[in-house]
Protein backbone atom coordinates (compact mmCIF):
# COMPACT_ATOMS: atom_id res chain seq x y z
CA UNK A 1 0.00 0.00 0.00
CA UNK A 2 1.21 3.49 -0.81
CA UNK A 3 2.36 5.66 2.06
CA UNK A 4 0.09 8.68 1.87
CA UNK A 5 0.76 10.59 5.06
CA UNK A 6 3.97 11.35 6.90
CA UNK A 7 3.88 12.49 10.50
CA UNK A 8 4.26 16.10 9.34
CA UNK A 9 1.44 15.85 6.80
CA UNK A 10 -0.89 14.42 9.46
CA UNK A 11 -0.13 17.45 11.65
CA UNK A 12 -0.93 19.76 8.74
CA UNK A 13 -4.21 18.04 7.90
CA UNK A 14 -5.35 18.48 11.50
CA UNK A 15 -4.72 22.25 11.46
CA UNK A 16 -7.94 24.27 11.38
CA UNK A 17 -8.47 26.70 8.51
CA UNK A 18 -6.48 29.89 8.96
CA UNK A 19 -4.21 28.51 11.66
CA UNK A 20 -0.49 29.09 11.83
CA UNK A 21 2.03 26.54 13.08
CA UNK A 22 4.79 27.32 15.60
CA UNK A 23 7.24 28.37 12.91
CA UNK A 24 4.79 31.05 11.75
CA UNK A 25 4.24 29.52 8.33
CA UNK A 26 0.74 29.06 7.00
CA UNK A 27 0.24 25.47 5.80
CA UNK A 28 -3.44 25.49 5.04
CA UNK A 29 -2.96 25.22 1.28
CA UNK A 30 -0.73 22.18 1.69
CA UNK A 31 -3.16 20.57 4.14
CA UNK A 32 -6.07 21.12 1.76
CA UNK A 33 -4.04 19.62 -1.09
CA UNK A 34 -3.27 16.53 1.00
CA UNK A 35 -6.92 16.15 1.98
CA UNK A 36 -7.96 16.40 -1.67
CA UNK A 37 -5.40 13.74 -2.64
CA UNK A 38 -6.81 11.47 0.06
CA UNK A 39 -10.37 12.05 -1.16
CA UNK A 40 -9.28 11.05 -4.68
CA UNK A 41 -7.62 7.92 -3.34
CA UNK A 42 -10.75 6.98 -1.36
CA UNK A 43 -12.82 7.36 -4.53
CA UNK A 44 -10.54 5.05 -6.53
CA UNK A 45 -11.52 1.45 -7.08
CA UNK A 46 -8.99 -0.22 -4.81
CA UNK A 47 -8.77 -3.84 -3.82
CA UNK A 48 -11.33 -4.27 -0.99
CA UNK A 49 -8.64 -5.30 1.50
CA UNK A 50 -6.47 -2.32 0.57
CA UNK A 51 -9.46 0.02 0.97
CA UNK A 52 -10.24 -1.37 4.43
CA UNK A 53 -6.59 -1.01 5.45
CA UNK A 54 -6.57 2.59 4.22
CA UNK A 55 -9.75 3.40 6.16
CA UNK A 56 -8.36 1.67 9.24
CA UNK A 57 -5.14 3.69 8.99
CA UNK A 58 -7.07 6.95 8.68
CA UNK A 59 -9.10 6.05 11.75
CA UNK A 60 -5.98 5.14 13.75
CA UNK A 61 -4.36 8.44 12.74
CA UNK A 62 -7.38 10.22 14.14
CA UNK A 63 -8.29 11.92 10.85
CA UNK A 64 -10.97 9.57 9.56
CA UNK A 65 -13.67 12.09 10.49
CA UNK A 66 -12.32 14.40 7.78
CA UNK A 67 -13.29 11.81 5.18
CA UNK A 68 -16.57 10.46 6.59
CA UNK A 69 -18.48 10.99 3.35
CA UNK A 70 -15.85 9.29 1.20
CA UNK A 71 -15.43 6.41 3.66
CA UNK A 72 -19.19 5.78 3.81
CA UNK A 73 -19.44 5.87 0.02
CA UNK A 74 -16.57 3.41 -0.39
CA UNK A 75 -18.11 0.95 2.06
Amino acid sequence: MRKIFTERSVELVKLPKGSIDVSGEVHIEQAEKLKEEMRKLLNERLDPVAMLELIDNLQHLGIGYLFDKEINESL
